[in-house]
């Protein structure tokens, strides 16, 4: 296929998932409405589906904080000033008439009814004060001693007073507090402190006025600091009960978790969603381009993950409305791992639950099971190694999830229906995402040409048609093929790359010599037919087998990556022990020396790591069984120079193999090796 068309194909597909999703998240997260008005009877019981302001409350409790807001009080210093002068007016009264009533040698000038008179009628004029008969009596007839006393307190208590705000309810309690401290002090006058407190408070007027403006101030910061941490609704709160009459209050808050049914289509939730969808497809994209090379899947699997990526969410539009732990990304995270590998895996998968999640009203337990799922789920799948696997892989995540949900539920003081519901749904949803991906398997196969783990493992059967004709037909390259495996087994470990495919594909690699067995030296004993052959003739049987290989493999249905491998192990090079026959028979008849164009494999380089493991891991093999050797060292010497004549050769240039990468595989050949060989020919210099 051309690039063209694939990058064509490959925005087409990305932009309809991309809009699936927006879609399938829009209708998802759209709560079921209700067409309810005040006055309008619930019937049934309705529950927050997310967190949100109590508007109607947060303006409730605001108004009440702003109109219970005390009004402020300010100083007034002229007042202050009016209280201090007229309690020394009071005093200066009283000592005037005092002095009145008597001349300098102490004998009564005046009557003493008339004096005590004047001073009530001077005492109410001047500081507004009804001064009783009893009070006058008692200031008219005190000591001069007792009542320079009275008047010296009554200035400085006044003082102190009037030097902090007063008003109506703290002037007579502060008046009395510091009389009280002052005749305790001194006992000998605590006989007027009745008296002078019955003066003071008469005389003195509150000093606090009202400050309209710091009043409406402190009314509206109230207000606003109310507004400014409103009342939440906590999701799963009850809004309504059934039977319940729908007030102001509660369709306020239906009307804020748009709840209320109207004729208009909400697009200010389909921009939200939109927003949301491609900010985390934005990063996704962001992501992968930083990841590079380490995701390159093949275009056909890349788009079939495409499409399987949606459909979790597409369950997920009727799954949630049944429970929030009803998930079936686990379907997803099961062949993502099985194709593309564990770390690939986890991180599609976790952003497949983002993309999920407003679908399940953003549940954190959902989310916390689903992403300890995905982690267990995708290691075990990504590592399919063995026939038995399928039941870790159905057991393992589900009993992951179960004990996340537990332990959830067990913090969060669910009550016993509440475990029961989310343990249940969490087992279920878990183990039926897990066997549906593994039977449904096969068919992804299918559509993207691709091998799973389990398919591989089928293939890996003695059993299997075309290895059994191997292992009777041609033991030789049978057990040669055992061999290599092995090589490329260890290799790929040791590398990274699918060390499955390795094997399985050696095990197939020569399977196009099942045409001609007796014309490969593993499987000859006492007869070469090449003997009787010209070399351009050996050279089209030898060169054959790569393409006889392809034939069967595809008649009996071998995956795309085996064809591939068998195709390529060989690469575009030429068999050079009958190349160099030519040459010497061209000698001898005196003719120029054969083109070596003609003498190669019909094939193109190995296109992927495990292609050129095989190759590797094949030339290896053939040439130390030839070598004879079973001297570490010169095996050693003999594998870097068979490698480093496919560098040479710029076999690998298409492989993504580095030269670290090269050293590691040279170290799995040589840890492999264990001197099991067969008659080959010797290879020349």
């Amino acid at each position: 296929m051309r690039r063209g068309l694939k990058r064509a194909i490959s925005i087409t597909v990305a932009i309809a998932v991309m809009v699936t999703i927006i879609v399938a998240v829009f209708f998802g997260y759209i709560p079921e409405k209700y067409d309810y008005h005040i006055g309008s009877v619930a019937t049934k019981d309705i529950y927050a589906a997310r967190n949100v302001i109590d508007n109607y409350q947060t303006h409730y409790d605001a108004v009440l904080a702003k109109n219970s807001t005390k009004t402020i009080l300010v100083r007034n210093t002229d007042d202050s000033s009016k209280n201090i002068n007229n309690i020394m007016s009071f005093f200066q009264i009283v000592r005037q008439e005092r002095a009145n009533t008597m001349d300098e040698y102490g004998t009564p000038v005046k009557d003493y009814v008339s004096v005590r008179n004047e001073l009530i009628e001077k005492v109410s004029s001047s500081v507004g004060y009804d001064l009783s008969e009893e009070d006058a009596d008692a200031y008219l007839t005190l000591s001069y001693h007792s009542f320079n006393y009275l008047e010296d307190k009554a200035n400085a208590v006044t003082e102190i007073l009037m030097m902090d705000l007063a008003d109506e309810e703290s002037l007579n309690l502060q008046l009395s507090n510091s009389l009280n401290n002052i005749f305790e002090e001194d006992n000998s006058f605590a006989t007027y402190r009745d008296l002078l407190m019955r003066t003071m408070s008469g005389i003195l007027k509150p000093n606090a006025e009202f400050d309209d403006d710091a009043t409406s101030e402190a009314a509206e910061n109230a207000y606003n600091q109310v507004m400014e941490d409103p009342v939440e609704i906590q999701r799963g709160t009850k809004i309504v009960s059934a039977g319940e009459v729908i007030n102001e209050h509660s369709y306020q808050i239906l009307s804020d978790l748009e709840l209320i049914s109207d004729d208009s289509y909400d697009y200010a939730l389909l921009f939200r969603v939109t927003l949301y969808v491609v900010i985390i497809s934005g990063v996704l994209v962001v992501f992968l381009r930083l990841r590079g090379d380490k995701f390159n899947p093949d275009f056909r699997i890349l788009i079939s993950i495409c499409i399987i990526f949606v459909i979790p969410i597409l369950i997920g539009l009727y799954a949630s409305s049944f429970s929030y732990q009803a998930v079936a990304i686990l379907f997803f995270t099961t062949i993502c791992a099985a194709f593309l590998g564990v770390s690939d895996a986890i991180i599609l998968s976790v952003f497949l639950l983002v993309y999920m999640w407003p679908i399940y009203s953003f549940d954190t337990e959902m989310f916390m099971t689903s992403l300890a799922g995905i982690v267990v789920c995708a290691s075990i799948s990504g590592r399919n190694k063995t026939s038995n696997n399928s039941a870790a892989l159905i057991v393992f995540p589900t009993l992951s999830v179960v004990i996340i949900s537990f332990i959830f539920n067990f913090l969060n003081g669910s009550t016993k229906n509440g475990y029961i519901s989310s343990l249940t749904m969490s087992a279920i949803s878990s183990a039926v995402s897990v066997v549906a991906a593994i039977g449904l398997m096969p068919i992804f196969e299918l559509i993207s040409g691709s091998v799973s783990p389990v398919k591989l493992i089928d293939l890996s059967q003695p059993s299997q048609p075309l290895l059994k004709r191997l292992f009777i037909e041609a033991p030789g390259t049978s057990q040669h093929s055992m061999m290599v495996a092995n090589l490329a087994d260890a290799a790929a470990d040791a590398v990274g790359c699918d060390a499955l495919l390795c094997r399985v594909g050696a095990y197939f690699h020569d399977i196009g010599k099942l045409n001609n067995p007796s014309y490969f030296t593993e499987n000859q004993k006492d007869y070469n037919p090449h003997d009787v052959l010209t070399p351009a003739e050996s050279i089209a049987i030898i060169t054959a087998h790569t393409d006889d290989g392809v034939k069967m493999a595809q008649k009996n249905r071998l995956p795309q990556a085996i064809i591939d491998i068998i195709a390529q192990h060989h690469g575009n090079t030429y068999p050079s022990y009958f190349y160099k026959k030519a040459v010497d028979e061209a000698k001898l008849k005196g003719l120029p020396e054969p083109d070596p164009d003609a003498f190669r494999y019909r094939s193109v380089i190995p296109q992927t790591k495990e292609a050129a493991i095989v190759m590797l891991a094949d030339t290896c093999e053939a040439a130390i069984k030839s070598s004879k050797s079973t001297d570490i060292k010169e095996v050693e010497a003999l594998i870097r120079k068979l490698i480093k004549r496919k560098i040479d050769e710029d076999q690998l240039v298409n492989s993504g193999l580095s030269f670290d990468e090269i050293e590691k595989i040279t170290k799995a050949f040589l840890n492999i090796y264990s001197g099991q060989f067969h008659e080959r020919i010797l290879y020349p210099e």
